[in-house]
């Protein structure tokens, strides 16, 4: 890859790695270490260690590189990781000391030539619930001096990069752009489904006010007949004693 961060194309264990089957959108799935988001907890990546999660993974590389630098934001949701070691095809081995909070720690050290980084957590800070995360990582690779003023990436992800070449140069463009006609119907089908939306919206809210004017009808006419059959039992009760029989008589 022709860029020096390299933890976003590298290969990760699937979720049933850490005996946690999971998704996209959750915190258990394993490339939010490398999503870039770290502002959401659901964008981080955690795993149970009483559900017998290993404390170690690798990142395969794409291809043998001499890796000289790495980075990590720790979560800080529950465990806290304190250390971790990174283990090299060299035999190497490079140990960190993590800091508990949340930001960006960055680490330098001698390039070691490898094929994927074994990355183990050494230490952490127990919580009440057993649950190590890494909310971002990243893995850089060692460059040729000029490296960055010959090749410049124009997007995080790798699919745009401009060569520089004397007055000139070339860009590299991977993005895959659906064809006009495709993104117009995919657009007019967003409009049909949200007018439909509205439309239904409306029908809800139109059944909603009818709901509503009926219930207060029926209790404006319940308190009518409240109201008369007082009224006639009022009268009743005087009739009754306008003709009652006089004792005196």
């Amino acid at each position: 890859m022709d860029l020096d961060e390299l933890s976003a194309f590298c290969k990760l264990p699937a979720p049933e790695y850490w005996n946690s089957p999971a998704k996209p959108q959750t915190d258990r799935w394993p490339q939010n270490m490398v999503n870039r988001i770290t502002d959401w907890w659901k964008a981080e990546f955690v795993f149970s260690l009483d559900k017998g999660a290993p404390t170690f993974w690798d990142m395969e590389l794409p291809r043998q590189e001499k890796i000289d630098g790495f980075s990590i934001i720790p979560s800080l949701g529950y465990d806290r990781i304190r250390s971790l070691r990174l283990e090299f095809d060299d035999g190497r081995a490079e140990d960190l000391t993590v800091q508990e909070t949340a930001t960006r720690q960055d680490f330098q050290f001698d390039p070691h030539a490898t094929g994927k980084v074994r990355v183990r957590i050494t230490d952490w800070t127990p919580a009440t619930t057993p649950v190590l995360g890494v909310s971002e990582l990243w893995i850089r690779a060692a460059r040729p001096e000029g490296f960055s003023e010959r090749v410049q990436p124009l997007a995080s992800i790798g699919v745009l990069v401009k060569y520089a070449r004397g007055q000139g140069g070339i860009v590299l463009n991977q993005l895959a752009i659906p064809a006009p006609n495709r993104i117009a119907k995919q657009v007019d089908a967003a409009g049909e489904a949200a007018a439909a939306q509205a439309k239904e919206n409306e029908r809800d809210d139109a059944q909603k006010k009818a709901l509503t004017a009926a219930r207060a009808f029926q209790t404006k006419m319940a308190a009518q007949r409240q109201a008369l059959l007082r009224k006639l039992l009022q009268n009743l009760g005087a009739g009754v004693v306008a003709s009652a029989p006089n004792p005196g008589n």
